[in-house]
């Protein structure tokens, strides 16, 4: 049964990402393994802005089929987008002055010269779109995203099994899975595969 669970930072290494991930992939290999831990390592800052072990920033609706928390977000958005979230925004509850989502600044079309510049907004904790799956364990993070990763984006999929983080990250791109520009979050996310790639060795040995 879902229910609504406070805020709470959850810091957690991704050598204990992976270990959770091993035990709901145990027929994958390392390498495999990798391409979603690299993917959490990009959406929570290397473990250390992780809360509620809301390991992929999935949204959730409150009283929805999964548990569910509110922290503040960001998101980039083209400008008809923003317009419709802002035009929803309400009083912040959380004793501050404003609105619970604000424009903080233009950031370049990834299309190129010639497009509309895109908005990078901020939404803060009482905004329906701050509103974030949570769950009590790691574990249990990881299996429910992992089952959410299979059936969502069945496309992505195949790039875990290869494994190629480059084609995994740029058909969740494709898929919707995220707003920021899809050039620089592959870029990101392959340079982190490589990174723990190295700092893994020892790992799979635990």
């Amino acid at each position: 049964m879902s229910s609504y669970l406070d805020p709470r930072p959850t810091p957690t290494s991704m050598e204990e990402v992976f270990r959770a991930m091993r035990l709901a992939l145990p027929s994958l290999g390392p390498a495999s393994l990798l391409v979603l831990v690299a993917h959490v390592d990009l959406e929570t800052g290397g473990g250390t802005k992780m809360r509620n072990f809301s390991i992929g920033g999935v949204k959730a609706t409150p009283g929805g089929e999964h548990s569910w928390t509110f922290y503040s977000t960001r998101e980039v958005l083209s400008t008809a987008r923003a317009d419709e979230l802002l035009l929803k925004a309400a009083r912040r509850t959380d004793g501050k002055p404003g609105l619970d989502a604000e424009v903080e600044r233009e950031v370049p079309n990834p299309l190129g010269p010639g497009h509309e510049p895109m908005l990078v907004v901020r939404f803060h904790p009482s905004s329906r779109v701050a509103c974030f799956r949570a769950y009590e364990t790691l574990q249990a993070a990881v299996d429910n995203h992992v089952d959410f990763l299979r059936t969502k984006y069945r496309g992505a999929w195949p790039h875990v099994l290869t494994p190629d983080p480059a084609a995994y990250a740029d058909a969740l791109g494709r898929g919707g899975y995220y707003t920021a520009p899809r050039q620089r979050y592959v870029s990101d996310l392959v340079a982190r595969y490589a990174r723990l790639a190295k700092e893994s060795a020892s790992w799979s040995a635990g």
